[in-house]
């Protein structure tokens, strides 16, 4: 699939991706990890912090420091780094899992801050 091709990590140095109908084929988050749309609302949601709606709110420590990526602004810290080095190298099955949770907690945030979520009562996020 080229939704997985990454170049130089998925098959190599110097190994072709696949072809699709003739066509060379990368992973779409290569180029463009948070596509925008002009026609209709786009929420952009990202395992990085930075300027997706929906991702970790990671405290600056030092320097509040940033780089775009693929077209994605992220925090330049530790704990990007080390959840961009686990989307290549899967950490264990409870760190995968306290990822969902976290990612449940900040997608509820949102929807709830932005008056999507209609809930009477329930436990706290």
């Amino acid at each position: 699939m080229a939704s997985c091709f990454i170049p130089m990590y998925s098959m190599g140095y110097g190994s072709d991706g696949p072809v699709i109908d003739g066509h060379a084929c990368v992973d779409g988050g290569y180029t463009n990890n948070l596509p925008d749309f002009d026609d209709i609302r786009t929420i952009t949601v990202s395992p990085f912090s930075g300027n997706a709606e929906i991702s970790p709110k990671d405290e600056a420590n030092f320097f509040d420091w940033k780089m775009m990526v693929c077209n994605q602004i992220m925090n330049v810290n530790l704990r990007n780094i080390v959840r961009g080095a686990q989307a290549l190298f899967p950490p264990s099955r409870e760190i995968l899992m306290n990822y969902c949770e976290l990612g449940f907690k900040d997608t509820f945030r949102f929807l709830a801050k932005h008056d999507v979520l209609q809930r009477q009562e329930g436990t706290a996020v």
